[in-house]
């Protein structure tokens, strides 16, 4: 288990509980969503939006051997209700070492995923978290999941989509035994190296792997030879070959979403995959005059592509552009311990559904994740530039001028409303 907490990277095994049962003859895959938890009770005040929140749909699943063959997949078509998991059951008693989840195609929305545990037919007990997708720079969002052991550590989720429309990967790939290694000091060693440097995690693809695009029933990178380690503190002894030792057995396995370079079985740097198909271009949408001149010089964060300027951002927004209407309509209320809208706010790769902490700050803080802007909650009814959590609207001192078109943080209306408790709190 990833966890980045005072700035390092920790590796944990999660506590047994979170793990399927065993099954004879069969490996089961364990994929918990972002805002469903068995202990958390989640208020869904306005529930008549169509759109997406920190759950949704399973991705497929594929496991392979340590030499990078296919032991199984499961496509089948899966979602969640009030659930905080899914199982995904392959038939096979050869040992999982690599395992790759792909978003269905079929899905034109997104899910966020914030672990993955693997109960194999030997019983062996293998788990994963987002925060190493956070620690990517992977999108991500908080979660409902209280890591085991801890009273106030939550790991994110992290979004997944097969629909370019989204800022999330379309497939991940991992070597399983590389995310719960035996003892917490070389836990802690192995992700202080993470930390110190990053490419040993996010751009070492026999490691971990993020996709543009990818079918689960292709091959993934893998390690021909086992990897080395210190033996006093359990990090790499040869951190070349854990970034660039990999091989994969098919030329297709996928296109990365990042710079790296895959390798065939012999050696080869192999051609990048292309798409099926180009992603549907950008509508065309023009601003009036007027309204470039009301917007000009204030920025709005558009996750696929960092700032840019609102003018810009009002484009999407008015062409329906269902990853920003998250954070138009959407907002999810927080009463947990370990949650900060600061964090989320000041995170570059952070993307949802507005997002507020109540135990945050004196009064709590709400993040408008349209603009990326935190503002504290209003303490007193003259209070300006803060959140009224009663009505839900941003309070600012003076009101500008309206044109049409242009959506300002203070117009929001909020078609969903999700307020996350702890169970003993929900009254």
């Amino acid at each position: 288990m990833v966890l980045i907490a005072a700035g390092i990277v920790s590796v944990y095994p999660l506590a047994k509980s979170f793990f399927p049962e065993k099954v004879a003859h069969s490996h089961v895959v364990r994929i918990g969503l972002g805002s469903f938890n068995d202990s958390v009770h989640i208020e869904v005040v306005t529930p008549d939006l169509a759109g997406q929140d920190p759950g949704g749909w399973i991705p497929f699943a594929s496991l392979y051997n340590s030499r990078g063959e296919m032991i199984g997949y499961d496509t089948s078509d899966i979602t969640t209700g009030a659930e905080s998991f899914q199982d995904r059951s392959i038939i096979s008693t050869t040992q999982p070492e690599y395992i790759k989840l792909t978003s269905p195609t079929i899905r034109t929305d997104a899910s966020c995923i914030a672990y993955v545990t693997i109960t194999a037919s030997s019983n062996d007990l293998r788990n994963w978290n987002a925060d190493s997708a956070r620690a990517c720079g992977k999108t991500w969002y908080p979660s409902t999941m209280n890591h085991p052991g801890t009273d106030d550590f939550r790991p994110p989720c992290f979004w997944m989509s097969s629909n370019p429309k989204f800022p999330a990967a379309h497939a991940v790939s991992w070597k399983l035994t590389d995310f719960a290694p035996k003892g917490s000091d070389r836990a802690m060693a192995i992700g202080q190296q993470w930390i110190d440097d990053p490419p040993t995690l996010c751009q070492a693809p026999g490691r971990m792997q993020y996709y543009k695009y990818a079918r689960p029933d292709k091959c993934v990178p893998y390690f021909p030879n086992a990897l080395q380690h210190d033996p006093v503190d359990y990090t790499d002894a040869d951190r070349e070959y854990v970034k660039h030792g990999h091989r994969q057995r098919c030329p297709d396995a996928g296109l990365p979403d990042n710079d790296v370079i895959l390798y065939d079985n012999d050696g080869n740097a192999l051609p990048p995959v292309e798409y099926p198909q180009p992603p549907p271009p950008e509508p065309e949408v023009t601003l009036t005059p007027q309204e470039q001149h009301e917007v000009k010089g204030e920025e709005m964060r558009n996750p696929r592509e960092g700032i840019i300027r609102r003018d810009e951002a009002q484009k999407f927004l008015r062409a329906g552009d269902r990853a920003l209407e998250m954070c138009d309509h959407q907002v999810v209320i927080s009463h947990l311990r370990g949650h900060s809208a600061k964090e989320v706010c000041e995170s570059p790769t952070s993307f949802g559904p507005d997002f507020v902490a109540i135990r945050e700050g004196p009064a709590g803080i709400y993040c408008d994740m349209c603009e990326h802007k935190w503002y504290h909650i209003c303490r007193h009814r003259h209070q300006t530039r803060c959140w009224d959590s009663e009505t839900t609207k941003l309070r600012m001192p003076h009101r500008r001028k309206r044109e049409e078109g242009v959506l300002y943080p203070e117009d929001k209306v909020y078609k969903r409303v999700m307020r996350w408790k702890d169970r003993e709190d929900r009254h």
